[in-house]
């Protein structure tokens, strides 16, 4: 629920200390995690593209963002059309 209503800034338990945290720290602490084991493998291009996603957002992000800005649910879709053939 936290993570679909309010993304990477919903609340998250840390299973191991039961510290509530973002979403976004939670996926920002297992990439810091699995980096070494990722950089061994030669998979470190997938941590990348996680962080990518940490900085700009998901697209739910975007989303919210297009509805909050305009309040028109056309508009929102319509721009997402656009930037996908972009």
């Amino acid at each position: 629920w936290q993570a679909v209503r309010y993304g990477l800034e919903g609340a998250f338990i840390d299973p191991m200390t039961f510290k509530q945290l973002s979403i976004r720290k939670a996926i920002e602490n297992l990439c810091i995690l699995i980096e070494p084991i990722m950089v061994s493998l030669g998979s470190i291009k997938y941590i990348r593209v996680i962080e990518e996603i940490l900085k700009k957002g998901t697209g739910a992000t975007k989303q919210r963002e297009l509805y909050e800005s305009s309040g028109n649910f056309k508009y929102m879709i319509q721009s997402l059309k656009e930037q996908f053939y972009e």
